[in-house]
């Protein structure tokens, strides 16, 4: 199948590992397509995202996809609803989880670590 894809939308799928690597997230969606598709200025997606203002922005768009990873994917919205009853969700997120970074580095990065 990726044989099938235009040398630039395999030049976007690679950029999306690597960001997947880079944040640890294990799996490529949306948002690391998103953030691949902003580093380039050379196809008629990144011409697009120029037009509308997006590559400007690049850097708070990665915070925002950064911020929602760190939630689990809940939105802003849903994170707010617990706040009403005085739920904190974002509490846990401020302190460094057991096992930090351990646990949230790419799998390479820790076998190299145990050696």
């Amino acid at each position: 199948m990726f044989e099938k894809f235009t040398a630039g939308a395999r030049a976007v799928v690679r950029g999306a590992v690597e960001q997947a690597d880079r944040t640890g997230s294990g799996a490529i969606g949306e948002p690391e397509l998103l953030l691949a598709l902003l580093e380039r200025t050379d196809s008629p997606a990144a011409g697009v995202l120029a037009a509308l203002g997006v590559h400007e922005r690049r850097e708070s768009v990665a915070d925002a996809l950064a911020q929602v990873r760190r939630r689990g994917g809940v939105s802003t919205a849903d994170a707010a609803a617990p706040a009403g009853m005085g739920i904190d969700i974002a509490a846990p997120l401020r302190a460094r989880p057991y096992g930090w970074p351990t646990f949230t580095l790419p799998m390479p990065r820790v076998l190299c670590r145990g050696r």
